[in-house]
């Protein structure tokens, strides 16, 4: 189950509980990343490419999840706006979302199936065609 801890939208600057972003009958990966992390953006950037082709085999949503520090929060909307990331992006302020998944390294992946049920998790870079074997599995639990 996913913790009820708020993250707040890089675009709106809405707070929602963390639980809230997964919606349910449709699967979910869930991309914890930094501005620092090379591996984390080179990631994200992957998986923006990617979800084009997964959009038309997959009823899949793409969440990524900034854990910069507080005042580096400024540089997430032109940072994704420049990257057209089409996706919802999200900040845990205070990394208390971090440290109750006890995320430890990035780029962190976590892939919550429509039943709710978090079935793949991963810490480290890892390309977008495993990361879509991953999400197939999770479709059909």
């Amino acid at each position: 189950m996913l913790p009820n801890i708020a993250v707040k939208n890089i675009r709106t600057s809405k707070s929602i509980p963390f639980k809230n972003v997964c919606v349910k009958r449709r699967t979910t990966l869930l991309c914890f990343w930094g501005t620092w992390c090379a591996h984390g953006k080179h990631q994200l950037n992957d998986i923006a490419v990617a979800k084009k082709n997964w959009d038309k085999a997959l009823n899949v949503d793409v969440v990524a999840i900034a854990t910069d520090e507080d005042k580096m929060a400024h540089l997430l909307l032109p940072y994704i706006t420049a990257k057209k990331w089409n996706f919802d992006c999200y900040i845990d302020e205070g990394s208390r979302l971090k440290q109750v998944l006890k995320t430890t390294a990035l780029p962190y992946l976590i892939i919550v199936a429509p039943s709710g049920q978090i079935t793949y998790t991963h810490t480290g870079y890892i390309n977008a065609a495993t990361i879509l074997t991953q999400l197939q599995l999770a479709a059909h639990k």
